[in-house]
């Protein structure tokens, strides 16, 4: 859920500029939504099955994340590169000033489907309250980050939200890591 997010940008910059990040955003959020209601809807409920086999669960878990990444690796590369259009497409030709904002907001894409892995696993193995734990820390910096963002209006907000879909998948991440004991290059 964004709002909580939009209502603290929207305390920050103009409500334009607030309006022009809500529509980049919730372009940019699409494929990601779709495929990882997808993703959770199928993968949830197998992982769930595995969640005492630590060795299926974690093989589950990897070939899942090979999946998205070989569908949104290039899916994201294509967004970016057809940005222009696909702003001219669904918002008009008015909107094309907000198509570098697209792009950098594209960039999280792929991290954001790939958190939703993380998280799947992580549910399935019933560490509820680590990655609440974990999305609360996430939540603080993203709100630091916003903020600094917010000197350079949109795109620096968008540029918030990237670096911000690299920390909350690196942390994410993490947990996984530590809830296999694998070495963070076995995860990733």
């Amino acid at each position: 859920n964004t709002t909580g997010i939009n209502f603290f940008i929207g305390k920050l910059i103009s409500m334009s500029s607030l309006g022009i990040y809500e529509r980049t955003f919730k372009i940019m959020t699409l494929p990601g939504t779709y495929l990882g209601n997808i993703l959770d809807k199928v993968m949830f409920p197998s992982m769930a099955r595995f969640n005492d086999n630590d060795i299926k669960l974690y093989s589950y878990y990897k070939k899942g994340l090979t999946f998205v990444n070989a569908i949104m690796f290039p899916a994201t590369l294509l967004l970016i590169l057809f940005s222009r259009e696909i702003v001219y497409i669904i918002l008009g030709k008015t909107w094309l000033s907000t198509v570098l904002s697209l792009r950098i907001l594209f960039l999280c894409l792929l991290f954001r489907v790939a958190i939703r892995m993380c998280d799947s696993v992580i549910r399935a193995k019933g560490l509820v309250y680590k990655s609440a734990k974990n999305k609360f820390i996430n939540a603080l910096i993203l709100a630091v980050l916003v903020y600094i963002g917010h000197f350079w209006d949109v795109n620096g907000i968008c540029i918030a939200m990237a670096v911000f879909s690299l920390i909350s998948y690196r942390s994410m991440s993490v947990l996984v890591q530590k809830s296999f004991n694998k070495t963070l290059g076995e995860v990733v």
